[in-house]
């Protein structure tokens, strides 16, 4: 990656990757990382990537390796294999419509499998999703292609899609 992409392995010592705080920052250094655009802004680049998706005629991206680990009872994202895997992509060439595509569709894809596992453990009648990522008509179709065959799901009209609610699940 270093002799590929030089200028996006410098722009890679800029984060500090135990800070990043939720998926849409996460998305954003991503698409920072990977050269999608000209912005150092995390936001502004989440927003170009999740645009990504819409461009992208495809119906199938990359499998980006969402990872988690636990410490005691806290559970939480692993950033940094996230990132290594949607690099492993760029650097076999996937073009980045497909490769941001990639990268949403396996969150969605991750976290209906994770909605499934707490299924079988705990006693879930069904799922609330809201906020500005059901806007995406792609990925909203994707996120009740993957829920809908396990679970009822219900969208909470009562949270507003702005950047104060980007994307909330509620499991019932």
């Amino acid at each position: 990656y270093i002799s590929k992409f030089p200028q996006l392995y410098e722009e890679c010592k800029r984060f500090d990757f135990d800070k990043i705080s939720n998926i849409y920052e996460l998305w954003g250094i991503i698409a920072i990382i990977l050269g999608f655009n000209d912005t150092i802004n995390i936001e502004e680049a989440s927003k170009i990537l999740e645009n990504n998706t819409m461009l992208f005629l495809g119906d199938r991206g990359p499998r980006i390796d969402y990872k988690i680990t636990q410490e005691d009872s806290n559970i939480s994202l692993q950033p940094l294999k996230i990132i290594q895997s949607a690099i492993s992509f760029k650097l076999a060439g996937i073009d980045d419509l497909r490769l941001s595509y990639g990268v949403i569709e396996s969150f969605i894809e991750f976290l209906s499998n994770e909605i499934d596992n707490l299924k079988e453990t705990m006693d879930i009648e069904a799922v609330t999703f809201s906020g500005s990522l059901l806007e995406n008509n792609k990925l909203f179709s994707k996120i009740v292609k993957e829920t809908s065959s396990n679970h009822k799901i219900y969208f909470n009209n009562q949270l507003h899609t702005d950047t104060n609610n980007l994307f909330y699940v509620d499991i019932i």
